[in-house]
């Protein structure tokens, strides 16, 4: 705002010495004898050029920061999507860029091409891309891998349809959160070549105001109001920059909020909602396996210790010996090119709870019999396993450190009915044999009935019902878990089984939730001001806590 008003609050005259001088301006005037932020040693008025100079550190650093994430950002993409030769070649230039110092580099180049505005962004920028173009490389890799380009390409999409459709969406936010950081690393480049010498001598910015002071003595006569104003202006925008990166990037990603519930000690809860109700999300962040980066808050207590407040050491001892997941997805969860019992050993050998390999890879035996599996599997490659032996397998790896608390995300995902029903039968006679606490994950609600003792619903990101197991799945409370409970076929009863119920509209965007209840689009039994109020959490009866603004009224009807 400072550098839009400029031409309203700072006369430009006041950078002009001879104006200054023929106007009687004093030099090294301090703030109460003359303006708001006094003068130099040339009589400019110290206030006009912080304004001024304001405009052009941020106009270099936001230009310097365009080129910086548009070369990054070519290069990042072609260098992932492409790969092979170009791959080769690009990454070899950006390492070239690496490894040459930065800040030197830009010296040099800023000596060579001139003392400009537009040379200065020109240096920043062709100096500082290496870094974008790894970061978008890398995440570029990540993307291309995935089922839905895949799609695409089977569809015949051409190459710039799939980065610009498919590619380019799902990296931007990684773009926009290093393009927030890039600003003000650029505004600080402009401040070190000015201070330098290096910057353009005929417009004022806060770089070049900080070298004037400095070289003029302004610390040494105690004239504060000349080097301060421009220190203090670089501060708040790297900070200000820095808090609306945080805030995009809250803004971007999909996130939870209000999700709270206990599991005692050799109880198991369920927990149940569609795809991208934040299911995964939540089981990833009760053992901090959550992406680098992200923000979780309040606390997760694993036997009265904070998991989120942990050093890495002290995290490092809680996984697997305290709690141990099963990941969705056996095929992918497992090392392909390493065989199961080396898989299974392993978390043995990192916590020690073993004597030695030959003392691991007997309870790697041990493990794959008491999960129904013949000992010497232990010696298979993941690729000779079928889909229930592997999801066995990862029980198996799971239980390895004897956990307190196992967390099965999914463990029955793209298997038939009676594998699952024997994975089902496997984790409760488990449950029972080491009184393990037990949160199972699922997208079925029915499954969830035979083997948890609560059941819990989540929908965008938040429980909306959770109470005892049989009961919510026979009598639910929640519109949505009304829902969820009815699309499941009744068995012995031809109507349901014929014509199931099911639920309109698809879950909310999670970066983009409704207003008030976040399930009002979808509910049948939707009024006014479910659209505007945001219900909680609160005891129903039946030893249940339901977040619906109707089940609340009728609570109070009572």
């Amino acid at each position: 705002m400072l550098a839009i008003a400029a031409p309203l609050i700072a006369d430009r005259a006041g950078l002009d010495t001879a104006a200054s001088r023929a106007a009687g301006v004093p030099q090294w005037a301090s703030p109460s004898e003359y303006g708001p932020l006094g003068t130099d040693y040339l009589r400019r008025s110290v206030w006009a050029q912080f304004v001024w100079g304001s405009r052009i550190s941020l106009f270099v650093g936001l230009a310097a920061t365009v080129v910086t994430i548009t070369l990054g950002s070519v290069v990042g993409v072609l260098s992932g999507f492409v790969g092979g030769r170009v791959d080769g070649i690009l990454m070899r230039v950006t390492e070239w860029f690496l490894v040459i110092p930065f800040l030197p580099l830009a010296i040099v180049l800023a000596s060579v091409l001139g003392r400009s505005v537009w040379n200065i962004i020109f240096v920043i920028g062709v100096t500082s891309w290496p870094s974008t173009a790894r970061l978008v490389r890398a995440q570029v890799l990540t993307v291309k891998q995935r089922l839905f380009v895949d799609r695409a390409r089977s569809l015949g999409a051409s190459g710039g349809h799939v980065v610009f459709r498919h590619i380019l969406p799902n990296v931007s936010g990684l773009i926009l959160a290093n393009a927030t950081l890039a600003v003000p690393i650029s505004i600080l480049t402009e401040t070190t070549l000015s201070f330098l010498g290096l910057g353009d001598p005929s417009r004022p910015s806060w770089g070049k105001t900080l070298v004037e002071a400095f070289d003029n003595s302004a610390l040494t006569r105690n004239a504060w109001w000349y080097f301060v104003p421009p220190g203090v202006g670089i501060l708040l925008v790297v900070l200000a920059f820095t808090l609306i990166g945080q805030t995009l990037e809250r803004i971007a990603d999909p996130r939870l909020g209000g999700v709270s519930f206990v599991v005692e000690r050799g109880q198991s809860l369920g927990l149940a909602g569609e795809s991208g109700c934040g299911k995964s999300t939540m089981a990833n962040a009760i053992l901090r396996l959550l992406p680098q980066g992200t923000s979780v808050d309040g606390a997760v207590l694993l036997d009265g210790a904070d998991v989120l407040t942990m050093k890495p050491g002290a995290l490092r001892a809680v996984r697997w010996v305290h709690g141990a997941i099963v990941f969705q997805g056996a095929l992918h969860a497992l090392n392909p090119v390493q065989r199961v019992g080396r898989q299974i050993t392993e978390p043995m050998l990192l916590h020690r709870t073993v004597a030695d390999r030959s003392a691991a890879k007997e309870r790697a035996r041990t493990l794959l019999t008491q999960v129904g599996l013949p000992a010497d599997r232990v010696d298979a490659y993941p690729h000779q396993l079928s889909g229930g032996q592997r999801q066995r397998v990862l029980i198996a790896m799971a239980l390895a450190c004897d956990p307190e608390l196992l967390i099965a995300d999914e463990p029955t995902t793209a298997l038939d009915v009676m594998v699952q029903a024997q994975v089902l039968a496997l984790l409760a006679t488990l449950r029972a044999e080491r009184g393990l606490s037990m949160l199972f994950i699922t997208h079925d609600l029915s499954l969830l009935t035979d083997v948890c003792d609560d059941l819990a619903v989540m929908y965008a990101g938040r429980i909306v019902e959770q109470g005892p197991g049989a009961d919510l799945f026979a009598r639910p409370t929640h519109p949505y878990t009304t829902a969820l409970a009815a699309a499941f076929p009744t068995i012995g009863d031809p109507s349901s089984r014929m014509r199931p119920s099911g639920l309109g509209g698809d879950p909310p965007d999670p970066a983009n939730l409704p207003s008030g209840c976040t399930f009002h689009p979808r509910c049948p039994r939707a009024e006014e001001r479910c659209a505007v109020e945001a219900p909680e959490l609160r005891p129903a009866a039946d030893q249940r806590v339901v977040a619906c603004l109707l089940v609340e009224r009728q609570e109070t009807q009572r």
